[in-house]
């Protein structure tokens, strides 16, 4: 049986929704609920487009395998 579908795609990233300015909230959010104090924004700016490990990493001067990097990325998945 050959069905056709139809394909709905978003491009969320800048077009409709303010990625650049959520980013840095999500990435304060994590930090807060973990325990650390909140960082620059634009600190945070400058690791879009990174791997979640490696701006987490490159922001709190850890090792990607660090444990606390691993539960900021977890909190900011979530």
């Amino acid at each position: 049986m050959n069905v056709k579908q139809t394909i709905v795609m978003f491009d969320l990233d800048g077009t409709l929704f303010d990625t650049a300015q959520a980013i840095p909230l999500a990435f304060n959010s994590a930090f807060r609920e973990i325990g650390f104090s909140a960082l620059d924004p634009h600190m945070i700016k400058e690791t879009i487009g990174l791997p979640l490990e490696k701006a987490f990493s490159f922001l709190m001067s850890l090792p990607p395998t660090d444990l606390t990097i691993s539960l900021l990325v977890e909190e900011y998945q979530r």
